[in-house]
């Protein structure tokens, strides 16, 4: 008999890849492909691919396990942007991100609103416009909001792009 969270011998070995729920923060394996899935935790559906914004994008929320991705002459005016992964915004972001990865503004980018990851990079360019950034202890703490009792908290990092 096999345990619930074990492959059964007759099943082959298909490659995966680990993502992180943004609604409950548990790390599961989806195929390499997937676009969107049900966490086996809080058995919610969520979208594990990529989404990207290449001109603009108004209204609601961009949620994934994956990254959100801002290009350079996009604009968003969203809720919040929540991502398992990571956010980059090279172009016009406006609303509230939460990361479970790196939150990355790049040369040109222009935030209003908040950012909470556990690791902020702000390139030299990048205008930060009326915001609060939030580092929290860890990817866990940055996606709900609270420490888990399991989980030994890290230093965070934060690297300012200096002239």
């Amino acid at each position: 008999m096999t345990h619930a969270s074990e492959k059964p011998s007759w099943m082959p070995n298909l490659p995966t890849r680990t993502v992180r729920c943004y609604r409950c923060a548990n790390r599961f394996e989806v195929a390499p492909k997937a676009m969107s899935a049900s966490c086996p935790h809080c058995h919610r559906r969520i979208v594990v691919s990529d989404i990207v914004i290449k001109q603009g994008h108004w209204g609601g929320r961009l949620e994934t396990c994956g990254s959100v991705i801002i290009q350079r002459k996009a604009r968003a005016h969203v809720g919040a942007a929540i991502a398992g992964e990571g956010v980059t915004v090279l172009g016009v972001f406006e609303g509230s991100i939460v990361s479970g990865g790196a939150v990355h503004l790049g040369e040109y980018a222009l935030i209003r609103g908040s950012v909470r990851a556990p690791n902020i990079v702000i390139d030299h360019g990048a205008v930060i416009d009326d915001a609060r950034l939030e580092i929290p202890g860890n990817a866990h703490a940055a996606l709900t909001g609270h420490e888990p009792p399991d989980i030994d908290v890290q230093t965070p990092t934060a690297r300012h792009a200096v002239a």
